[in-house]
């Protein structure tokens, strides 16, 4: 036991998912939007600098979202190269990993490694599009750092809750500039969470009676104008002006609502058992309600999505990052209670069907990084030959593990369709199609 509650363990652990997510990030090549996005949205030029990279986003605003702080990052990691993206992206999916663990912690004074692995392994298993979101530059930069931004907003009133935090003006300056820059970032992730973040004051002021003070309301106002910052961009209004009809609004409830159980019923099931657990152990009703907060920001934040013109499967990932907080919370407290064996019976479960998973992931994305590398390999040596005109192997990743997986792959008839032009455009070849090949592995 004393290596659970060992605060090495809990570094050495979180060294380890950061050494792992970057061996990840290094066999994750660039796919679909990271080609599109070494130009400019509007007029097709290159972004070669950060003058252009400013310029870039005054347009991304106007004619295409108002998620500019995102692919702020998008456009700034594109100039770069990509291995800063490797140990960046590593270092923040193992800090969303750290900052939930902090709030599952909450005051306790001892240490459990094994919540912090269950945390990552929970993320590995059941997030959908777990590569798109994590390891594929666009998609992380819009995706993960838009989540770990908003787990860290959260964060900060949690440790409202538990009484815990104190800031200073300087402090609570930046915070306030942290939360414009989170309330811009995502539409449904920010609102979600912004509300999660009141249900916590609620309780702090009705029920606990204490005061709530001006600071975080002010990290709520904030991150509310940063909301309205993004949604009220030109772009974001001229296409909610497409006035859908009402029957598009309930067709795409319904699907989220099919898709959220489809993908979180395992995971809603682990909560609910937890919860039955907890309650009659008559644990801390603040942590319960904690609990329940989170899970009710992950429900909002995938039904949020019912006004969006297309879900994907990455739209969901933050629900299944503030259901595993909730998880979280509570298997903190079983652990440490008489029903200790129920969660060292489901820590086995979830460590053997972890290592499955790990194999199957880790093979499909070393798989499709060999592929990828192939097909860029000849494309550049195309191009040094002044080849106008070529072929080359489409890639179907079979997991969502790979960061390709179902995202748009090089038209096979069309040499103008999307996102063959931006592969024209980058590799300066005239054509480039694809074709299915016979796999030789």
């Amino acid at each position: 036991m004393e290596g659970i509650t060992n605060k090495k363990s809990i570094i050495v652990t979180g060294l380890a998912i950061t050494i792992f997510m970057f061996l990840l990030n290094c066999m994750t090549k660039y796919a679909a939007d990271d080609y599109c996005y070494q130009y400019n949205l509007a007029d097709g030029s290159a972004v070669n600098n950060i003058f252009d990279v400013f310029r870039a986003l005054y347009d991304h605003y106007m004619v295409h979202s108002g998620r500019v702080f995102a692919h702020f990052f998008v456009y700034i990691f594109l100039l770069l190269p990509k291995i800063v993206f490797n140990f960046c992206g590593a270092a923040i999916f193992a800090l969303q990993i750290v900052l939930i663990y902090i709030m599952a912690k909450g005051k306790k004074e001892k240490h459990n490694v094994i919540i912090l692995s269950i945390i990552f392994s929970l993320i590995w298993l059941y997030e959908p599009a777990f590569g798109q979101v994590n390891l594929w530059l666009t998609g992380a930069c819009n995706y993960l750092f838009g989540i770990t931004i908003a787990v860290g907003y959260f964060c900060s009133f949690v440790l409202e809750l538990y009484e815990i935090k104190k800031t200073s003006i300087s402090a609570a300056i930046a915070w306030c500039l942290f939360s414009f820059i989170f309330g811009g970032y995502s539409e449904n992730i920010s609102f979600c969470v912004a509300f999660g973040a009141v249900l916590i004051l609620i309780w702090i002021r009705l029920v606990e009676k204490r005061k709530v003070g001006i600071f975080p309301i002010l990290k709520i106002v904030f991150a509310l104008a940063g909301y309205a910052f993004m949604i009220l961009a030109p772009s974001t209004l001229e296409r909610q002006a497409g006035n859908y009809s009402l029957s598009y609004y309930v067709y795409n409830i319904k699907n989220v609502i099919v898709r959220f159980f489809a993908a979180y019923r395992v995971p809603l099931l682990i909560f609910a058992g937890a919860l039955v657990i907890a309650i009659y152990l008559k644990v801390n009703r603040k942590r319960i309600y904690l609990a329940c907060v989170c899970v009710i920001v992950s429900i909002c934040s995938s039904l949020m999505l019912f006004v969006a013109s297309y879900i994907s499967d990455r739209s969901l990932a933050a629900s299944m990052v503030f259901l595993t907080l909730g998880i979280a919370i509570l298997l903190y407290d079983i652990w440490e209670s008489r029903y200790q064996l129920v969660a060292a019976i489901l820590t086995g479960c979830v460590a053997v069907l972890l290592v499955e998973m790990l194999v199957v992931g880790v093979y499909d994305i070393m798989w499709t990084y060999n592929k990828t590398a192939r097909r860029e390999a000849y494309l550049k040596e195309c191009a040094a030959k002044g080849q106008q005109e070529v072929v080359v192997e489409r890639i179907n990743a079979k997991t969502r593990y790979s960061s390709s997986y179902r995202l748009p792959e090089l038209d096979s008839v069309d040499q103008t369709a999307y996102p063959n032009q931006d592969y024209e455009k980058y590799y300066r070849i005239e054509s480039i199609l694809s074709e299915e090949m016979e796999d030789e592995e």
